[in-house]
This record gives C-alpha cells, structure tokens and sequence, in this order.
C-alpha cells in the first residue's frame, strides 16, 4: 500500500469487496474500530440491485417514455428481477389498483458492477403534471433504499379545455376572499400542480397536486376564508402566495410550465363588476375576453355549476351584415355560433321581409330559407354569405328567424325609378305655417321612412317610422294641420307633421333625399322669379327636369289638388289663320302650336264641320315645345249665315284634345237692324236711354259685332235671346221692359241732337246705318221708331215719333205699327208670357191672298208637342188664333222658348208654313 491508500491513524483498512482489485485505493476503506477475524463492516451485500438513473420523455404520439439504468451493486451476479413503473397519483410510493401501471420480468444476468438499461412506456393518465414512481425488485436484496426512483412529466394542457370560470376580484362580506374558479371540459382529468397562474404584473406556480376530473370545477383561493362559502367540500387549492386581482382590470391568465396559453381573461370597467360581486362566464365554450360572455352574479358558486350557465342549445347571431343591395337583391354575411353546451347540426334559418310593415313575419313574407347541414361544435362559429330576392323598394325590416333566435334590421333598397318629387311649396304664405307637398310618381307605393328634406341651413328626416304613400298620392308637410283647412281639397292628401327647413323669402335651395341620402329630387327659387305673398310655387310637370311656376289656382295654391299649371302639360293651341274666312274657299289654314310643357310624339288631327261630319284627317310626326304646325285642309266648308263650330281633335298615344274653331259667315240680309232710339228721356216718368233692335232670328250669336255710335266703337252682348234686344245703362228696364228683351251695357251719352249708328258683323260687314243728326221728328220724352216692319228702308225719312201714351215701347212692337197689317207673316202678342197674364196670348197670321185653312202647331225646344189650334173657311188674308198657354194636358209648360209653326192653304190650294217663337217665364 503506499499513501494514497485510505491511511488514517487508530483506523483499521478494511477491503470494500472480495470482488474489488487488492492493488486500487479505491477498494479500501478506513474504518474505526476495525473487526479483526469478523467480516469486513463495509463489505457490500452479496445482493444488491440499485436504479442508477432515471428520466421520463413524450414521444410524438404522447405517451410516456421512460428509460432507467440497473446496476448490480452487489457481490455475486443477479439475474431474474422484475422492473415497474407507475403515475404515483396519491403520492404513496406504490402501485395502487387505480393508478396506471407497467412492469416486467428481466431474465438477463448483471455480473457484479454491470449495469442494464430498461425502455418502458406508460398512457398518461390526465393532462399537466405527471408523478412517474419505477423499482426494481428481486429476492435477497436486503439494501432496498436504491432500490426505487421517482420522476415528474408534464403533458401540456391544451388551449381552453380548462378554462377560467368565475372569479372574485374585490371581495366583501359575503365573500371574504379573491378567487379563481376553473372548470375542466376536456375529455381527461387536469393536475393543476405547476399551471402558471399569471396577472399584469406577475406568476406564481401551483405547487400542490388537485386533479380536477372532466366536467368538475377546482377553487384556487388567496386564503382559508374560501371554506367559509363552499357548501361542501370541493376541490380546492391556497398556493403558497397569491396575484392580488385588481379592481378596476386586470389580467387572468393560466399557463402551461412552458408558458404556452390555456386560457386567459382580461377585464376592465366595461364588465361593470359591483363590488362583492362574482363574474361567472355563461358559455363555456364561448370567448372568454368577452365581457358578453360573463354575468355579475350576488352570491358566487364557487366550485359548482353557475346558475347563469348557458343551456345546452343555443345558437348565436354574432354578425349581420348586409354588404350590397341592389334594385331586386341583397349580399348578406352572417356569422353563427354554438353557444349551448352541445353541438348543433341540420341549422335552418329563414329570412323574411315585412312587406307590409306589421312587424310580425308570415309565411307569405318568407324570401329565403338557408340550410346548413355542418356540425357546429360548441363555442365554434360557422360564417355564410348569401344573395335574397327583394321586393319592392326604399326602407324593409328584414327579420333572420331560426328556433333559437329572432333578430330584424332595416335594409334600404334603391329606387329604380324617380319615387317623390317636390310637387308644391309656398314661401310666404298667408294664414297658415309654411308647408311643403310632395307627390308620389312611381307605380308603387312608397315607404317615406328615412326620407328627408334638407337645404343649406340643415335637414329634418320626415318619419322614423312606417309611412305609406299610395302612387299619385300627395303628401303636405308642414308644422301645423291650417293648410288642410285653408285650402279646398286639401283634406285629400296625406300629411306628416314635420318642423322643415325654413323657406326663405327671397331664394332657396332644397333637397328631397332617398333613405340612402341620395338625392331624389331639388327644388330651387329666386330672382327673378321671387316669391309671392299667397301664391305658391309649382311644379309645372310631374318630371325631375321641369321647372316652376307661380299658382294660377284661384285659391292660390293647390295642395292636395292636380297643379292648376299642369293642365299646360300637354297642350295645342289650335286657330286658323283668319275667323271670318270666305267659307266660300276650299281650303283652311290651322296654325297648331305646341303649348305645352313636353314634346308631342307622333299623332294625327280629324276636322269635323259644324254637322260633326269628317271633313279631314291629317297625320303629323312630331311637335317640339313651342313648335307650330301649318296645314292647310282641303274640304267643303260651306255653313250656313253667322257663327259655325268646327272640330278639331288631336290624337297620341300621351294625349288627346278637342278644340272648337269658330268661323263666321256674313249674312246676305242682315240679322238684326236699330229699330227704336231712345236719346232725350223724362227722368221722372221713363227709364234711361236706350237702344232698340230687332232680330230676324233669335237667339243670335253676336260675338265680334259692333255698334258705333258717331265715331264710338262698342261691342254687343254674346247673345241675343228674344226678337227685341234693348240696351241701356239704366237697370230700371229690367222692370220696364219684357223679359229677356233687356241686357245692361254702359252706353256713352246719346246725342239729343241724333247721332250717326252703324251696325257691323264679326266679318266686319256693314249690316245696319242710320244717321239721324237733326231728324225732325226728335222731340224730348219720345223715342224715335222704325216706321217700317223691316230693315229695308234705311232712310231716316222712315223714322217717326213714338205715338204710345207713354212715349216709347221698349222690348215691344214699335206704336207706329198696328197688330194687323198688310205684311205677310206671324205676329205674337205679347212675345214674352206669365201663366199670371190674364189676357191670352195672341197669334195673327197675315198671307198675301185669301186664306182656305190653318193648322197651328206649338212646341218646345226639345221638340215635344205642346198645343194644336185649326182655323178654315175664312176668304181673308189673316187668321187670328188665341192661346191661353196651357198644353194639351191641360197644364202649362216649362219656363224657356216655345217655337210656333202654322201651315196654311189659300183659296188656290198652295201651302205655306210662318214661323214663329215666344218666350213662357215663371
């Protein structure tokens, strides 16, 4: 031996082994006492089988991987032992019946110092940390202190399968102490030994082993106050130090070893968490960082289900989002989630459209049923895009209906065609607020929801609501209901009680927009066409493009009413080149001009003559606004003397017009003639001063005849209604003289000297002159009379002072003449006749010869038969009938004309008709 042997002074040096080399120091030991004839005290035991090393790995398919070396420590060969391992779930050192297991039986010889390495492989029996126990066991080794080993693996938890559940973060006295709740919903049982447990600010490790099985819950808690609210005991875990949870927010976060996430939170003011009150998530498949997600609950339950749970079915609308609307469709995404416990499958939800704004769908609202036929696994989210069928446009709630949920939104559909237009407003109004009208162009009815009226100053939305407007509905807006008051028909329009933008005074600009704010329509006034006190502005068509106008309603506005201009919108102003045409001509010159507010597309006009009788047609191809058309007609248009209607009808496919074109025909003989003038009356005992005329034919037409007076041109009246026409500016004749003889008319002074009188006819024919300046017959009192029964002898030598008691016959047969006379004709006495008349009415018919027989025959003037009188055998030129004015029924007749007809045969057997009229009045 030599010095590096283990030498120490009063030790013995006794040999480890038999089996070790005598030569090495590392065989010998020092020892005290030493046992000098016993054996060695450090020899080894002759069996002595030990676990050298032992590690633990995860292969690729997650099973546990263990590799331990045996030595042979003892002082013979050993063969024949058997190895195990196991997850030391309960900490004791041995194998139990529950735990997960692996041993086998080495039959290979170890000679003394071998060592043998031994491969096994264990199920892991949850997820996180893993305790891993091995031995070796064989007979006769009494050293059993190496005999085992122990080893920690951890099996990474996956990402939300245990996942935060409900946490106290500001306890009070109901509570006493901040805590975590974790739930497993894994399929495996969670160790929660060596889970980070991390906030904003720090981590701490759990360090105890509480294995939490799938569905159960686990309470970390800051201190023992926990158990003061668990109902029972339940799984529950104080880590040696602990992250304060702050008030206000603050991050949860559980992490594997490796930092890896498992789950995390983040709260802050928007979760809205009382004091001493607990957050419980209600899906806990859902997000977790969403504060949707958690409810604030009194009393926690911690370590049991949370009463706010989500139901094992759920499904949730996450996302609506209409992307494109078109004029008949709608792009739409929607975004699903399984918020229930459970998975769902075979989803079908319905989309409906309100078309008629009820707010309750049916089955006849439904556009689109979408079918989604995927599993969706609680907590997952399944995304769609899909294109419906819309109808009809502007603002439609749209409802997406499935068995678990129910929401509506409004979606706007544009319009393919102008919708409203401004129609009408009125700046100044008189006696009512401003107000404003809109009319509905379209061919559908209109949803004024959404729609505004703007100007520089700002916009007003008309209704938030539903409101229909029906197509060519007009609609009033105004602050107040007096214009549905003020204004005839009025009360026929819609109207919406609206504070509008204010009309200014002098101009403005407005604008009429879509729910989608585009702009609809635009309303613009000012100089020079500036506003009217009472008179509104209108819109002179129903198109975008048209202008405005000023009211020409009589009312001064029209609201609720057709614009009083938009009778312009299709209009001809039709007239020929002259009224007073030789209708001797064939041919008739027609200027048509397009007065309107559009252009005519192609048509055709017709003439009818005055027996409505074709006369032409004509085709045009087009007339612009203010374009005239000259044509020429070819036709017979011979009439009979005075006033003839002739008809013009203009026909298109957007309009059709009839016009009346009066043309005139002079007479050969004039219709009416002076045939009494009164210029000097008495005041106190006659009326004014009058003039007298007579008619051949009556009623006449007098439109463009003229009377002058010296140098003083006047016009007649239209018409004449009776065979005398008596004018005056003095209204006492309306008493003075028969009926319908007298018509007013602001005559210039007469000349009591006589003065110049002229007649003249539409064609401005010469039809009547007299002058009787200084006639010798003037006299103050008396008016001047014709003297003979016609218009023949103009001649003032034929005029003669009135020989009647009163000094003039206004409306009656001059004096001069007697009842009877030699002229052939019939004579009516008296022309106009009362049923309170008490004489009767007297009809002398006067021929040239002897008279044979007389039939007298009276009608209406719709013809009907009234009354018959015969006369014969009389050899005398006259004939006198007399009618009490009662018909043949014994009653009298209506009130108007009565036309007379007497047929004669004289001595010589020739036939002959007279005519005649009178007037009944009431």
């Amino acid at each position: 031996y030599e010095s590096s042997f283990p030498l120490i002074s009063d030790y013995a040096a006794e040999r480890k082994s038999l089996q070790l080399p005598q030569g090495l120091p590392s065989s010998w030991e020092a020892v005290q006492p030493g046992s000098p004839g016993f054996p060695n005290s450090q020899n080894l035991p002759e069996i002595d089988l030990a676990i050298r090393n032992f590690s633990l790995t995860l292969n690729t398919e997650k099973q546990i991987e263990g590799a331990l070396i045996a030595v042979n420590l003892g002082e013979a060969a050993v063969t024949d032992f058997l190895a195990r391992a196991w997850i030391d779930l309960n900490q004791n050192s041995e194998p139990d019946s529950d735990e997960t297991q692996w041993e086998k039986n080495i039959s290979h010889t170890l000679s003394i110092g071998d060592t043998l390495q031994i491969i096994f492989e264990l199920s892991p029996h949850h997820y996180g940390s893993h305790p891993v126990m091995a031995d070796l066991l064989i007979s006769g080794d009494s050293h059993l202190e190496n005999n085992g080993s122990q080893n920690n693996i951890h099996l990474p938890i996956p990402k939300n399968s245990l996942i935060i559940n409900e946490f106290m973060r500001e306890p009070g006295e109901r509570h006493g102490t901040e805590y975590i709740e974790v739930y497993n919903i894994s399929d495996k049982s969670v160790n929660l030994q060596g889970i980070a447990v991390s906030d904003m600010t720090g981590t701490i490790y759990l360090d105890s082993l509480l294995l939490i099985p799938p569905g159960e819950y686990g309470v970390l808690a800051q201190t023992e106050a926990i158990y003061q609210i668990l109902e029972m005991e339940r799984r529950c875990l104080i880590p040696k130090s602990w992250r304060v949870l702050n008030n206000s927010e603050d991050l949860i976060r559980l992490g594997n070893p490796d930092g890896c996430l498992i789950d995390s939170l983040f709260y802050d003011g928007k979760w809205k968490i009382p004091q001493d009150f607990a957050a419980e998530r209600v899906n806990p498949y859902a997000i977790s960082t969403a504060h949707e997600n958690w409810a604030s609950v009194q009393y926690g339950s911690p370590g049991l289900q949370n009463p706010s749970l989500a139901p094992e079915r759920a499904l949730t609308l996450l996302e609506w989002q209409i992307e494109k609307t078109s004029s008949d469709s709608l792009l739409q995404k929607i975004i699903l989630r399984n918020s229930g416990l459970t998975a769902l499958e075979n989803i079908q939800v319905n989309l409906y459209q309100d078309l008629n704004f009820d707010s309750v769908t049916v089955f006849t609202e439904l556009i689109q049923t979408k079918f989604f036929p995927q599993t969706i696994a609680p907590g997952d989210t399944l995304i769609s895009k899909f294109q419906a069928r819309l109808f009809g446009s502007g603002i439609y709630d749209l409802f997406l209906e499935s068995d678990f949920f129910s929401v509506s939104q409004p979606a706007i559909l544009p319009y393919p065609e102008p919708a409203l237009l401004i129609n009408e407003l009125i700046p100044i109004p008189n006696d009512e607020a401003e107000w404003m009208e809109l009319l509905n162009i379209s061919r559908q009815p209109v949803n004024l929801r959404g729609w505004k009226i703007a100007d520089p100053s700002g916009s007003a939305t008309l209704s938030q609501n539903h409101f229909l407007l029906a197509p060519g509905e007009y609609l009033l807006l105004s602050s107040t209901e007096d214009v549905r008051h003020n204004y005839p028909g009025a009360l026929n329009a819609q109207f919406l009680q609206s504070i509008l933008p204010s009309q200014n005074n002098v101009s403005d600009r407005f604008f009429l927009l879509q729910p989608d704010d585009m702009i609809a329509d635009s309303a613009v006034y000012g100089s020079p066409q500036l506003p009217k006190s009472g008179i509104s502005f209108e819109r002179i068509d129903e198109l975008h493009s048209a202008g405005w106008a000023y009211s020409i309603d009589y009312y001064g506005a029209t609201p609720g009413r057709e614009n009083s201009i938009f009778a312009k919108k299709y209009q001809l102003t039709v007239k020929p080149l002259t009224h007073t045409a030789k209708l001797t001509d064939s041919i008739l010159t027609i200027f048509t001009i397009n007065s309107g507010y559009r252009k005519l597309e192609a048509g055709n006009f017709i003439l009818l003559n005055y027996k409505s009788e074709l006369l032409t047609e004509k085709m045009f191809s087009g007339l612009s606004v203010g374009d005239t058309l000259i044509w020429n007609l070819e036709a017979n248009l011979l009439s009979p003397d005075g006033w003839n209607e002739y008809y013009v009808q203009f026909t298109n496919p957007q309009h059709s017009q009839w016009d009346t074109l009066g043309l005139f025909r002079s007479w050969e003989t004039g219709p009416l003639f002076l045939n009494e003038v009164h210029s000097d009356p008495e005041p106190e005992h006659q009326g004014g001063e009058f003039l007298e005329f007579r008619l051949r034919n009556y009623p006449l037409d007098l439109g463009g005849f003229s009377l002058h007076i010296n140098a003083r041109k006047l016009l007649f009246p239209e018409t004449a209604y009776s065979e005398y026409l008596l004018l005056s500016s003095d209204s006492s004749y309306f008493q003075l003289a028969p009926a319908g003889t007298f018509q007013k008319m602001m005559l210039p002074a007469l000349p009591n000297e006589g003065a110049i009188y002229t007649i003249w006819d539409a064609a401005g024919m010469l039809i009547d002159s007299l002058d009787l300046r200084s006639h010798n017959a003037l006299q103050s009192g008396v008016s001047l009379e014709r003297a003979a029964d016609s218009d023949s002898e103009q001649s003032p030598d034929h005029w003669q002072r009135n020989v009647s008691q009163e000094g003039y016959t206004p409306g009656r047969p001059n004096s001069v003449f007697s009842l009877f006379t030699d002229a052939d004709g019939m004579l009516i006495e008296p022309r106009i006749f009362s049923v309170t008349d008490a004489v009767p009415i007297r009809i002398v018919v006067t021929h040239r010869s002897a008279l044979s027989h007389a039939t007298l025959r009276i009608f209406d003037v719709s013809g009907r038969y009234l009354f018959q009188a015969q006369q014969g055998a009389f050899h005398t030129n006259q004939t006198l009938f007399l009618w009490d004015g009662k018909t043949r029924w014994g009653s009298y007749p209506s009130k108007g004309l009565c036309l007379l007809y007497c047929e004669i045969i004289d001595a010589d057997g020739k036939k002959g008709i007279y005519k005649g009229s009178l007037v009944i009045k009431e």
